[in-house]
């Protein structure tokens, strides 16, 4: 299954490229993926034309988009391997939250500024 991005809408592809489902708004700009590890939920950084946005989920089954953190904040966004938080940069930090609502944010690593962070990735300790 491959995940592409276009302006409108977050597009799900089959391997030889058929379109299997879409969803989202015209009007916003999506990038930085991930889906949940049980594949029911997509996290990803929305765009607002503006230059801000923040992260979102969506789920896959019903469509229903939330803002992760209120107010729309973060970038960046993975799951932990059992599906139970992200991590997302936040200001000058990589911070945790609960995947259901956003909170019991917990600091990662910070930064003396904000940093731009490339691709991140959250694995379990063996």
């Amino acid at each position: 299954m491959v995940n592409r991005l276009s302006r409108d809408k977050i597009r799900i592809l089959g391997p030889r490229g058929q379109r299997r489902t879409a969803f989202g708004t015209y009007v916003d700009n999506k990038h930085q993926l991930d889906f949940s590890p049980d594949g029911r939920q997509i996290a990803y950084f929305q765009e607002n034309g503006d230059g801000a946005g923040g992260v979102k989920v969506v789920n896959r089954s019903t469509k229903t988009v939330r803002s992760l953190i209120p107010g729309g904040q973060g970038m960046y966004p993975v799951w932990s391997p059992d599906g139970q938080r992200i991590a997302l940069l936040l200001g000058n930090g990589i911070y945790s939250v609960r995947a259901s609502d956003g909170g019991d944010r917990r600091l990662i690593k910070s930064f003396p500024v904000m940093k731009a962070v490339g691709v991140m990735d959250w694995r379990s300790a063996r």
